[in-house]
């Protein structure tokens, strides 16, 4: 009862009246200006605050009557119509100070709001928001206890948000000792979001530029980190961890791109996805043990062949990675105008690895979901002669090897030739099954089959507008097939 009364009076009176309730609490409040407000409510024992306002307009409350072992504020505002809030409570099963708040506000319009409820044998837990500029925002909430966040806006109309612990895993201390930094910088306008809702888990957002979006979710396993570094203009990334263990980097540089990042399932997920040029898109979901991404696009302005993707996507490059199994590794690096990379992994142990540069180049590798141990690499290089380069390779069955590489050189007049295509093909079932295909020169098409065990096929073309065909069954076939010149067509068939 003598807590809940307290409660509903006024700060005076609180000051007034605590020595005679013996609730040790420390209240200091000065302010420069007009119409300036303060508001400070300790109710429990051990607190401490501290508001300096200055400027016009400026706002501070806090809300410290559920501290039983102590919380400490701290608000120092300038400039004009700031607006900050800070409620502390714990369940006195920590120290004093069981939560620590710092918000510094300058500038005019920007808004802090801080929320820490400690519990369950409770570590400090400690914010500090700082913000310079016009209209920011900033939403703290920490439950559970050893939560750290520190949230830097400047610029105009950003906006953060972190959510640190769970109000039903903190019952059983089940969603405690995460980290989250923002900074947030440039232009403004941007939105970062950062929920931690497991433990031990660390968020770095960095943004720079203008209206960069950031969501960052790690709610499903324990000691994942995130980085996330946006400059340019426009650009998403969201990333979602729900493993254990998990490590994801996410750095663009250009405008309207999008990274897209979930790791599931499993722990030691890595994934690295740099964009550094406008209107890219990665999107890498991994569920499993020890599976490793990393994708690097630069793309070129000009001629693109993208502008069918979902949100008018051009001048790109474009990597999708899924991988499902164990030990699976993924490697994409793209240059030039409207490269694509589609992979699809299942298994165990297997890897993939595409090195694309050129024009509207195009490779897709898909290790079936019944193989394992299977190993698939593209290399694709091209010029304006050779403006479409095309490969795919598909592997089901066990320790399966294929290797596609495509360059060309040529020089073109009076423009694009869209005919000058390389187009490679594999598909391997079986085990132990190796496929080589080099490819050089101009329209040239290769195709090979491979099924059953311990085959392997090599296929080599220079010149233009050559073709082979192979198709191997049954077990332990050999096949070489070397062609230059022009116009030639081998076509080969081995096993039942």
């Amino acid at each position: 009862m003598k807590l809940s009364i307290l409660s509903t009076v006024s700060a005076l009176a609180l000051v007034a009246a605590a020595p005679a309730f013996a609730q040790s609490n420390n209240s200091a409040v000065t302010q420069s200006g007009t119409n300036a407000t303060a508001t400070v409510l300790q109710g429990g024992s051990k607190s401490n605050s501290d508001i300096t306002q200055g400027g016009d307009l400026n706002s501070a409350t806090v809300n410290q009557n559920g501290s039983k072992s102590g919380g400490k504020s701290t608000i120092d505002q300038v400039g004009s119509s700031n607006t900050a809030s800070v409620t502390q409570s714990d369940d006195a099963s920590g120290s004093t100070p069981n939560t620590v708040s710092t918000v510094n506000q300058s500038g005019s319009l920007n808004g802090a709001t801080v929320v820490q409820n400690n519990s369950t044998a409770a570590l400090q837990s400690n914010s500090t928001v700082t913000q310079s500029g016009e209209r920011n925002g900033a939403s703290v909430t920490q439950l559970d206890d050893g939560q750290t966040s520190t949230v830097t806006q400047s610029g105009i109309g950003s906006m953060a948000t972190v959510a640190q612990g769970d109000a039903a895993k903190a019952l059983i201390d089940d969603s405690w000792g995460n980290g989250s930094i923002v900074t947030q910088g440039g232009t403004g306008g941007h939105v970062a979001n950062v929920s931690q809702g497991t433990e031990h888990n660390d968020s770095s957002v960095v943004q720079d530029g203008d209206s960069n979006l950031a969501d960052v979710g790690q709610a499903g396993g324990n000691f994942n980190i995130s980085s996330v570094s946006q400059g340019g203009a426009g650009n998403d990334a969201l990333i979602t961890q729900n493993g254990t263990s998990g490590f994801s980097s996410v750095v663009q540089t250009g405008t309207n791109g999008l990274a897209q990042l979930s790791q599931g399932g499993g722990r030691d997920n890595d994934s690295y996805i740099t964009q550094s040029n406008n209107h890219q898109v990665a999107v890498v979901t991994q569920t499993g043990n020890d599976n490793s991404s990393t994708i690097n696009q630069s793309s070129l302005n000009g001629l693109g062949f993208a502008d069918g993707l979902p949100g008018g996507f051009n001048n790109t490059g474009l990597a999708i990675v899924s991988q499902v199994g164990n030990d699976l590794k993924s490697d994409v690096l793209q240059n030039g105008r409207s490269t694509f990379a589609f992979i699809d992994q299942a298994g165990t142990n297997n890897s993939s690895d595409v090195d694309q540069s050129g024009n509207s180049v195009v490779a897709n590798v898909d290790q079936a979901a019944t193989g394992s141990n299977n190993s698939a690499k593209i290399v694709q290089t091209g010029t304006l002669a050779n403006f479409n380069l095309n490969s795919g390779i598909h592997q089901s069955g066990s320790n399966n090897v294929s290797e596609i590489d495509q360059s060309g050189t040529g020089t073109l007049a009076g423009g694009y030739d869209q005919n000058a295509d390389n187009i490679a093909d594999n598909n391997q079932t079986g085990s132990n099954n190796n496929s080589l295909i080099t490819q050089g020169g101009l329209d040239n098409f290769a195709s090979v089959l491979q099924s059953g065990n311990g085959n392997i096929s090599t296929v080599s073309q220079g010149g233009s507008m050559n073709d082979a065909f192979v198709t191997q069954s049954s077990a332990d076939n050999l096949s070489t097939v070397t062609q230059s010149g022009s116009g030639n067509t081998a076509s080969v068939t081995q096993g039942n």
